[in-house]
């Protein structure tokens, strides 16, 4: 391998005085690779960040980082905003000074087609996002507006890197964009919706949606001449809800019967494709000329899903730096978690529970439950209820950071903070996985999926797994022990090493009950 000159050398931020182990190594595979896409499987701690940026400059042109979260994107500009790299968002990220900040630029009125003196100029904050993102070499931007940009809205460009963090995310965030959701109580759909939907095919939904998506046309044409006689706030509102409506009756009205599945709820009808291959050379990729996708738990099967051919890809992965001590994954035997599980397999599956936290009222904890009935049940019959917290899901960031700044010792309780959240040092050094996180099969669009791909179940929870045991370990000098008191994960682990990376393999192991905890690190 060639010599790499220091970050700083490349015109990376001076915090960067050196690169870690493995990090020039994966920006060399990346600009060798002959093939249009890079798989780098990177562990916690690895610095993906620096590596793709440092490729991003090394590769020349314009470089796209797509980020799973608006607080990843946040981030990367705190880290890299000092070398140019911008940030572009959606439209409700940004305040229409037109409405005197009173509306977000999706509510206002050039978002419904009235023409606004501001709008594609700099003086409105979202069209001068897109002018920056559009003249920028380094742009970090959200999966939802990537698709939304290109299919809705304003280009910010081809790039020659696009760069895919949390990539094991990607496959999801396609079929995210190309769901569809109806809300049942929604006034404008009351009217037209079947009153058996339960018995529509999606043919017949198609058909439905064409129909009513040239009435709907109509309606929002009499509305904009109602509109220009009477300018009035709740007929742009409204005028606002019938274009959406339009949109989602438009895509609806060219679901593929072969491809898509329906699943009616008492409050919504959702339409999901079951497998998005076909569409990510469009929606995703795009022309790029180069791909990076990069997570701690991307496989060659994140590579299949997104519709990628063998030759087209080749997966990197690189050992973890952290010592195996400090990041072990400890299966405690407990009780087989599914559907069957008897109330007494329950409360041995809590008393381990217990057992893990009686030995580490010193420190603060995390149980990741998969599902909301689990969760009460912990907090309704542990005897260390009295410590616990949780949320629900509207609150969910208020009772997070509530808890990284608790005392211990606290303990969070919770289905919901599996991946795209941190909890280093002492904001948790301990976590229980109380279950193995596969896919509830009584939805019938994760049914179809399962049905259609034997794979997917086991990839998905795989993946889930792998990255809820990340949440407490971010540094060389940090620990945080994990448990998983499901013993499904014996076979499960078993059948499905080639979804999980070696490092994460290397640091599973069995014990019959909980081991000590060990002492606190010192840190450096």
């Amino acid at each position: 391998m060639e010599f790499l000159p220091p970050p700083e050398a490349l015109g990376l931020p001076q915090k960067y005085s050196a690169w870690r182990e493995n990090q020039a190594e994966a920006i060399y595979r990346a600009l060798e690779n002959d093939r249009r896409v890079t798989i780098s499987i990177c562990p916690t701690g690895f610095g993906k960040s620096l590596m793709y940026v440092a490729a991003a400059r090394l590769f020349g042109g314009k470089t796209i980082i797509l980020t799973s979260t608006k607080g990843l994107q946040s981030q990367l500009m705190r880290d890299f905003e000092s070398v140019g790299m911008v940030d572009v968002r959606g439209k409700n990220a940004y305040k229409c000074p037109a409405s005197n900040n009173q509306l977000t630029c999706d509510e206002a009125e050039c978002s419904v087609g009235i023409p606004c003196i501001m709008q594609r100029t700099a003086n409105c904050p979202y069209y001068a996002a897109i002018i920056r993102a559009q003249k920028a070499d380094l742009v970090v931007t959200n999966y939802s507006f990537w698709f939304f940009s290109s299919a809705y809205g304003e280009s910010i460009g081809m790039p020659q890197l696009l760069v895919c963090d949390e990539g094991h995310d990607a496959p999801e965030a396609v079929a995210g964009f190309l769901t569809v959701e109806l809300n049942r109580s929604d006034p404008a759909l009351l009217p037209i919706l079947p009153q058996d939907p339960d018995k529509y095919t999606i043919v017949q939904w198609a058909k439905w949606a064409g129909h009513y998506f040239t009435q709907t046309t109509r309606d929002i044409e009499e509305l904009m001449i109602e509109i220009r006689r009477t300018p009035e706030r709740q007929l742009f509102r409204k005028l606002g809800k019938l274009k959406r409506l339009a949109a989602k009756l438009h895509d609806l009205a060219g679901m593929d019967a072969t491809n898509w599945v329906c699943d009616v709820q008492s409050t919504t009808i959702s339409f999901a494709p079951i497998r998005v291959s076909d569409q990510c050379q469009s929606i995703l990729f795009k022309g790029a000329k180069h791909v990076i996708l990069t997570s701690a738990s991307i496989c060659a099967k994140t590579g299949e899903m997104l519709g990628l051919e063998p030759d087209d890809y080749l997966v990197n992965e690189y050992p973890h730096t952290f010592p195996l001590e400090t990041r072990l994954v400890v299966h405690v035997q407990g009780a087989r978690m599914n559907a069957k599980t008897s109330q007494a397999e329950l409360r041995d599956w809590l008393k381990t529970i217990d057992r893990i936290i009686e030995g580490r009222l010193d420190r603060k904890g995390i149980i990741h439950t998969t599902a909301y009935h689990r969760r009460n049940f912990v907090r309704d019959h542990s005897q260390y209820a009295h410590l616990m917290m949780s949320h629900e899901t509207k609150d969910v960031v208020q009772m997070v950071n509530r808890f990284k700044t608790a005392n211990p010792p606290k303990i969070f309780v919770s289905p919901a903070v599996t991946t795209g959240w941190d909890f280093p040092y002492e904001e948790c050094e301990y976590q229980i996985i109380g279950k193995v996180p596969y896919p509830d099969s009584r939805n019938k669009i994760t049914k179809a999926r399962m049905d259609a791909d034997e794979d997917y179940a086991p990839y998905v929870a795989m993946q889930q797994l792998v990255q809820t045991c990340g949440r407490g370990n971010r540094a060389e000098d940090d620990q945080c022990e994990n448990f998983i008191i499901d013993d499904n994960i014996t076979w499960f682990a078993k059948y499905n090493r080639k979804f999980a990376p070696k490092w994460f393999l290397e640091s599973l192991t069995s014990r019959i009950f909980p081991p000590p905890a060990p002492p606190k690190l010192e840190r450096r």
